[in-house]
């Protein structure tokens, strides 16, 4: 049996993501039919055309909601990790009569049919879903997203992209919001700060090589317009798609320019990984949902 429900747009993302595996509702006559092994599509209320076909994998029956929320991991329901929510806020949405004569139900999901995605990307990470959702291979051109990313993959040398990505917005805040007038400003007493921040990669020589591109970058900016005008030399406005490579003849080009210019960190394969990430490269698998083809 196939069950309709529908949610607000940022419930309806956290399980379309993986980040919310149980739905909260009253145990009234509608849902008392729910069985483990029935399906459940979830709309989003704001688009109805976005549709979310899961399984129903457990239920859980409680008196109250004050119950569940003791009982069941709050961040499986959608709510910060570690969090016991006010059972208060169900009254949004029912009343106390009903909560006291129906109860609560927990209907544990798992989404069917889960798009295939990169062999890269890893599943159990949900920020690591989001971003080759809705970042990795989406040209966006924008000054301080071109700056930012920049930054971040300079950090990536040596390491995995997850690594930095599971760290970014610990570098947001260590880097002042990548304000590139304040970084490209820090000091010795500042970029020793930084290196004993664990919440970053704590590498000296890449920490001194942001100051320093970030320097670079601004020189270019002024130079050319904007980072954007400059790349548009190397890129000519075409969008490559391509798959297994980690280096081409456009990183190689703009890797060596960059290097002339005095960046470091910023090698052929660094720079294509940031080519990438800012979409003037595509290179979706080819079983990923997300894939374009290959070609220029």
């Amino acid at each position: 049996m196939v069950h309709q429900m529908k949610l607000k747009k940022s419930p309806f993302e956290k399980i379309q993501k993986g980040e919310k595996t149980i739905e909260i509702r009253l145990y009234d006559e509608k849902r008392q039919k729910v069985k483990v092994g029935d399906r459940i599509e979830f709309s989003d209320m704001e688009d109805p055309d976005r549709k979310l076909l899961t399984e129903v994998t457990a239920l859980h029956r409680f008196p109250d909601f004050t119950e569940m929320f003791r009982t069941l991991p709050g961040e499986a329901m959608g709510f910060e990790a570690g969090e016991i929510p006010d059972p208060k806020i169900m009254e949004d949405y029912y009343s106390v009569e009903e909560q006291a004569k129906y109860g609560a139900l927990g209907i544990e999901i798992a989404i069917v049919n889960t798009p295939c995605r990169c062999h890269w990307c890893n599943l159990k990470n949900p920020k690591y879903i989001a971003y080759h959702d809705e970042e990795w291979g989406i040209p966006n051109f924008e000054e301080q997203y071109l700056y930012e990313m920049l930054i971040l993959e300079s950090f990536q040398a040596g390491l995995s992209w997850e690594c930095v990505l599971n760290k970014r917005e610990a570098f947001r805040e260590a880097f002042d919001g990548f304000d590139i007038y304040k970084v490209a400003s820090y000091d010795e007493s500042k970029q020793k700060e930084l290196a004993e921040n664990k919440g970053i990669i704590r590498n000296k020589l890449k920490i001194a090589a942001a100051v320093k591109n970030s320097k670079v970058f601004m020189a270019i900016s002024r130079e050319f317009g904007s980072f954007y005008e400059y790349l548009r030399t190397f890129t000519k406005d075409q969008t490559i798609y391509e798959i297994g490579k980690t280096a081409n003849v456009l990183s190689d080009s703009l890797s060596k320019d960059l290097r002339k210019r005095g960046m470091t960190f910023v090698g052929s394969v660094i720079i294509y990984s940031y080519l990438q990430a800012i979409g003037v490269i595509c290179s979706h698998d080819r079983d990923c949902f997300l894939y374009r083809g290959e070609h220029t």
